[in-house]
Order: C-alpha cells, then sequence, then structure tokens
C-alpha cells in the first residue's frame, strides 16, 4: 500500500479476518452510527439480540475495530478513518438501506424512552437528548430521502414530550417542520404532528 488510506483499509480487512462472521457484519452495520452509542442501540443497529451482540462488541473492542469509553454515557465509537472502511463494505454488501431502516428504529426506540423519563429527570434527558439529537437529525433526512413520512411523524411526535420538557423550541420546530415536510396523505400521525408543531408558547413569539 501507498498511502495511508490503504494502510488503513489493509490493516482492518485483516483484523476482520480475525473475527466471527457475525463481528464483521456488526461491524459493517456499525459504521451507519455517526457518534457514540450503547448497548441497545448497537443491537438494534446490527439486528442481533442483545448477549449475540454483546459478545461481538466485546470481540471488536478487542482487535481495536470499536473503542469502549465505559464512563461515557453511550460507551461505545468507532473512530471515523475505521467507519469509513465500514461504510464502504456497507455499501458493497448492499445493506445500507437496511442498517439505516434498523438506525431510523433505534431513535425511535430511544424517543420512547426519553419520553418517558423526561417528567422524572430532566436534567438527565437533557443530556442524553444532547448527545442524541444529530442522530435524530440523521434519520429524520434519510426517511425524507425515502419519502417515508409516517415513521418521521412517529419519531416527532414521540420527541415532542422532551423537546417540551427542555424548552429546546428552535429544536421542537426544526424536527418537526423537517418530518411535515415528507410529502404524505393525511393521517392520524400527520393531524397529531401539526397539533404538536403549534403554536409556540407567548413568550417564545417573536
Amino acid at each position: 500500500p501507498s498511502t495511508a488510506g490503504d494502510e488503513i483499509d489493509l490493516a482492518i480487512h485483516t483484523l476482520l479476518g480475525l473475527v466471527d462472521t457475525t463481528a464483521a457484519t456488526a461491524f459493517a452495520d456499525l459504521s451507519i452510527v455517526d457518534g457514540e452509542f450503547d448497548t441497545d442501540m448497537g443491537a438494534m443497529v446490527a439486528g442481533l439480540p442483545l448477549n449475540e451482540f454483546a459478545t461481538a462488541v466485546v470481540a471488536l473492542v478487542d482487535h481495536g475495530l470499536v473503542e469502549a469509553r465505559l464512563d461515557r454515557l453511550r460507551p461505545y465509537l468507532m473512530l471515523e478513518p475505521i467507519r469509513a472502511v465500514g461504510e464502504r463494505l456497507l455499501e458493497e454488501r448492499g445493506r445500507r438501506a437496511q442498517a439505516n431502516d434498523r438506525l431510523v428504529d433505534a431513535c425511535i426506540a430511544q424517543a420512547r424512552a426519553l419520553h418517558r423519563a423526561a417528567d422524572v429527570d430532566p436534567t438527565g434527558v437533557e443530556v442524553r437528548f444532547g448527545v442524541d439529537l444529530p442522530r435524530h437529525r440523521a434519520a429524520l433526512q434519510h426517511l425524507a430521502l425515502v419519502g417515508d413520512a409516517e415513521r418521521a411523524l412517529s419519531l416527532v411526535c414521540r420527541l415532542e414530550g422532551p423537546l417540551y420538557t427542555l424548552g429546546w423550541w428552535d429544536e421542537k420546530v426544526e424536527l418537526f417542520d423537517l418530518a411535515l415536510s415528507i410529502p404524505g396523505p393525511p393521517t392520524p400521525m400527520r393531524a397529531r404532528a401539526h397539533a404538536f408543531r403549534a403554536p409556540l408558547p407567548p413568550e417564545y413569539q417573536p
């Protein structure tokens, strides 16, 4: 290899040859996650039961393909040069769309959990939401790209409780407008999203 990129690619392919097929496939699927993730999200994105994912991620950490920072809220991270190789593998195997769909499912599951936690621990919700917000944006952008209005509306409606609790009005408008801009028929979920979208509290009016 004549470039650093080639050397990284060769090293990663060599390391993938040292783990089993489940871990190697999970590596490619996890590359769709930009940033930190936890066991629940990782298992959903990889399409694995929790116990199988736990075994796979330990192998990936042991071989340096995933970093583990166990003191963090979301303890796992794939470094960017390594993630880029995983994304290429994902494309080559024709699995990107499926991985994106599972990432959306994981975001919806996280939104449900945030909604339940919002009334109990607003401070903890703010920390968690701050970490996950870029991922929710990415999920909505994917759903806009594929024209899946109902799942986008479902996601933002589940995020409404935490957004309202935290007073994140700019973020609320941004996310709801993105979901509502996806063409689709009039449905109960769309009506619900319109109801949640407006009006803003009087103190927030320009």
